[in-house]
């Protein structure tokens, strides 16, 4: 079993379950106003549609019938449901898992979910997705990225990611926002490093200008902004589909 791309039955089969999803929430409330029966997601209905129409919503079917819904890819937060009647029978780990594996494909560094219910509180922290306080709903899970080197990597390299104000102040308190530390093998002028090394990290995304520090063994090898065309030439590029500047290999303009 598998996502696959919505179709118009799909579609007004989901309306229809939200729309008995959101009776029995309403219907418990009049009976007892403290009910803790959680809402679905009839009243983003519009989001959803807007979503079949983009060709962004895909569906997982039983018997022909989409019993569960996703879109947004959890890169920014999407929707993803499943039929009352079909929770707690596997399928919203088939869709995590699917997207988890798109993730790792194309190297993403972080996903995002909103966790509006007590259940997808529960859901999400299994696959190590945290929110950036106790009580926020927004949910984060920053990937690593193994990466193959021709040879066992033993060269030590620390990178150092700042925001533009700490870059200024760190000298009287400025810290970096991420402290990346990882093996490298030199091959001929270049550094291959034994995993992405990237600056996703738990909450939102940085603003503003970043800066990075590279060392290579203790000595430092690159000092810039991140963007520039000398962060680019070394190796640091910004992530195509999220919002995070990562390299794979450093190429230095100095002798290694």
């Amino acid at each position: 079993m598998q996502l696959e791309g919505a179709q118009l039955a799909d579609l007004n089969f989901i309306r229809s379950w939200l729309e008995e999803e959101e009776h029995e929430y309403n219907r418990s409330l009049q009976l007892d106003p403290e009910s803790q029966l959680e809402r679905g997601f009839f009243c983003n209905f519009a989001a959803i549609s807007r979503a079949f129409e983009a060709e962004r919503l895909e569906v997982l079917r039983v018997d022909g019938k989409a019993i569960a819904f996703h879109f947004g890819e959890f890169i920014v937060p999407g929707i993803t449901e499943v039929h009352p009647a079909f929770r707690g029978q596997g399928y919203g780990s088939v869709i995590m898992n699917e997207i988890l594996g798109r993730a790792r494909e194309n190297e993403v560094c972080k996903l995002h979910v909103t966790c509006t219910t007590l259940q997808a509180r529960r859901f999400w922290p299994k696959y190590g997705f945290r929110p950036i306080s106790e009580f926020a709903e927004d949910h984060y899970l920053v990937l690593s990225h193994p990466l193959p080197t021709p040879f066992p990597p033993t060269r030590k390299i620390r990178i150092e990611f700042f925001e533009e104000m700490d870059w200024y102040c760190k000298d009287s308190g400025g810290k970096a926002y991420k402290t990346v530390e990882l093996l490298g093998a030199i091959d001929g002028n270049q550094i291959l490093l034994s995993e992405v090394g990237h600056d996703a990290i738990i909450g939102d995304d940085v603003s503003g200008d970043r800066r990075v520090q590279v060392s290579l063994d203790g000595e430092m090898i690159l000092d810039t902004w991140l963007g520039t065309d000398e962060a680019e030439a070394f190796g640091f590029v910004r992530h195509p589909i999220c919002n995070s500047y990562f390299a794979k290999s450093f190429l230095p303009t100095l002798r290694i």
